[in-house]
């Protein structure tokens, strides 16, 4: 399933974003805040935790998607940290197992 959050994130994102230190994905901001991910849609906002036994990376100098790759056991955990993401994956998954 990480994996698949992973692949979502990458697929919903469109390329010439990749290296920005935030992104949209399905009426969500999500940005890299060391030590967290930030994530805001609606009047909703909700953080991850980052593993921190992996280094420490700069707070607003790091483009999200190369430390998604890089994290993607964090990938579900975004997912499934905000409803309209969580919506959006279910979504895709449907979408991708047809």
């Amino acid at each position: 399933m990480e994996s698949i959050a992973l692949q979502f994130l990458l697929d919903t994102v469109p390329s010439n974003f990749h290296s920005d230190t935030n992104v949209f994905v399905a009426g969500c901001f999500i940005c890299l805040a060391w030590p967290q991910i930030e994530i805001s849609g609606g009047e909703l906002k909700v953080v991850v935790n980052c593993p921190r036994d992996k280094g420490e990376f700069a707070r607003d100098d790091t483009p999200l998607i190369p430390f998604l790759k890089s994290f993607p056991d964090v990938c579900l955990s975004i997912v499934e940290a905000h409803p309209a993401l969580r919506q959006s994956f279910l979504e895709y998954c449907g979408s991708v197992s047809r």
